[in-house]
């Protein structure tokens, strides 16, 4: 029987510890929660391609899954798996939808209903290092060569990052808010983490029109 095999960094485990025992709103359970349903969006994909998952890694920068050599997906094919995290959040929201206004559990609808939505709008990106990235890069390459797609990729982060961490640092010293600034660090850190361009791995790449072997990072 073949088995999956997960690690975990340290690092993730520290964070998470320490996450979950400095807030005494829930918030970190929440944004886990609403975290975990965009995971098995992908997963849920991962089974519907009859990819066997070899390895998933869980660490600070998201969630890398080695899928067996011998599947491979198309370029499109690739899209549709990058964006099932998202379209899971969108689920998720319409499933609070009801809750709402029906005023049955609605504190906790309204909080998983915003969680979830900007969980969801945030991987759109199209940045490197998130699903909206990855879903770029692989549209992209369905029409055009992945040298161009990564090229495109990488204007795209530059573009969003730059005046994200800009204003973001604005906000810190004006505003006192470090949030924004913060999230232009982390996406900086995760594309060098990840060597600049985790839409599809450079060892996947091949000719136009073609398929790749399956490796992913997801978050």
């Amino acid at each position: 029987m073949k088995t999956c095999r997960l690690t975990f960094s340290v690092y993730f485990l520290v964070l998470l510890t320490c996450m979950l025992a400095l807030d005494s709103t829930g918030l970190t359970a929440l944004a886990l929660f609403c975290a975990a349903m965009h995971e098995l969006g992908h997963f849920f994909v991962l089974a519907l391609f009859h990819i066997r998952i070899r390895a998933i890694s869980f660490h600070v920068f998201g969630v890398d899954i080695d899928a067996d050599e011998g599947n491979q997906l198309s370029y499109r094919q690739e899209a549709v798996l990058a964006l099932a995290g998202v379209a899971a959040n969108f689920l998720l929201c319409a499933a609070m939808l009801p809750c709402w206004h029906l005023r049955v559990w609605t504190g906790p609808a309204q909080a998983i209903f915003t969680v979830s939505l900007f969980l969801a709008l945030f991987n759109l990106l199209p940045v490197g290092s998130l699903d909206g990235g990855r879903a770029l890069e692989a549209l992209v390459c369905a029409h055009a060569t992945p040298q161009t797609a990564a090229n495109i990729l990488q204007i795209c982060s530059v573009l969003i990052l730059l005046p994200a961490g800009t204003f973001g640092f604005w906000l810190l010293i004006h505003a006192h808010n470090i949030t924004l600034l913060a999230a232009a660090i982390y996406l900086t850190v995760s594309l060098i983490w990840h060597g600049g361009n985790v839409g599809i791995s450079s060892n996947n790449k091949s000719k136009r029109g073609s398929k790749k072997a399956v490796e992913f990072h997801l978050w």
